[in-house]
């Protein structure tokens, strides 16, 4: 009679361990998907999040996305403070489908620096050496190879005259522009950083030479959009020569530093300047400011 009793103990026993195991089953199933749910939620939220933000924001805190905008012809630099959304519908392209891809873009290795984070002079300093001198050496170089394939080709070619006149365009416009920034407004905004306190400088509020640079910035920006027109997107003709070729190569990347040379200043170092001044003045509004000459 014993065993009879220890094997309706152990039946008993597997039939509460079965019992209890599909009651942990059934939580289980209904946890994941609770949690699947609220990921759904939250990535969908995170996506509207993101296309009503300015496409120079995003590249601001994620610079590895600029690859994607490069890719869709999005300019992030010059208009960056259209919206994603406003970016997508001008282009005919899905929010979403983009959303998804900046989202790829945000788990790669990226160890560019966040500039929104780092010091203003800092970010002064590197536009200088990383952008102008990149530009004061590349700029005399593209003009000898334009000149060089236009004397091979110029005869059959007139559209290259017309790639030399934007190009001379871009250069005029770039090269004071350029001396601008490093004699009058960077210095401006390095000061502001190292002494927090109110200055009286002779053009005024920083948001002044800010406003013109950025006017030239879309001049610039206009030129480039002509050379990338007229060499249909930098692509080299059917039986371009080796030169005509490293010329089209050098204007796309010319391009491409100027998309990020422009992004950094419109999208970061502008906006925390004037940031900036409006912190120091309101930290100190009945201090007339130290003049600067």
């Amino acid at each position: 009679m014993n065993w009879v009793i220890k094997v309706h103990i152990v039946f008993i026993g597997i039939v509460g361990l079965a019992a209890i195991y599909s009651v942990w089953r059934a939580a289980y199933h209904t946890n994941r998907l609770v949690n699947k749910e609220n990921n759904m939620t939250t990535t969908a939220k995170k996506s509207r999040e993101l296309a009503d933000t300015t496409v120079g924001a995003i590249v601001a805190r994620q610079p590895a996305t600029a690859r994607v905008f490069e890719k869709y012809r999005i300019d992030y630099c010059c208009q960056g403070q259209k919206t994603l959304r406003a970016a997508c519908e001008e282009k005919g392209l899905d929010v979403v489908s983009l959303t998804n891809e900046l989202a790829v873009s945000h788990q790669r290795a990226d160890d560019s620096p966040r500039w929104e984070e780092r010091p203003l002079s800092e970010l002064c300093d590197h536009i200088e050496r990383r952008h102008h001198d990149y530009l004061r050496e590349e700029l005399p170089r593209l003009a000898e190879l334009i000149d060089k394939v236009i004397r091979a080709h110029g005869q059959t070619q007139p559209d290259l005259l017309l790639l030399r006149n934007h190009f001379r365009a871009l250069r005029d416009e770039l090269e004071p522009h350029m001396l601008k920034e490093e004699h009058v407004l960077f210095p401006a905004i390095r000061q502001l950083e190292a002494s927090r306190t109110p200055h009286r400088f002779p053009f005024g509020s920083v948001s002044n030479p800010i406003r013109c640079m950025i006017d030239e910035h879309e001049h610039a920006g206009e030129e480039l959009r002509h050379l990338h027109e007229l060499t249909n997107g930098f692509q080299p003709p059917p039986g371009a020569c080796p030169t005509w070729r490293v010329m089209l190569e050098s204007l796309a990347r010319l391009e491409r530093d100027m998309h990020e040379h422009v992004h950094k200043e419109n999208s970061i170092l502008f906006p925390r300047a004037v940031a900036l001044e409006g912190e120091i003045r309101a930290s100190d509004p009945g201090h007339a400011g130290r003049v600067v000459k």
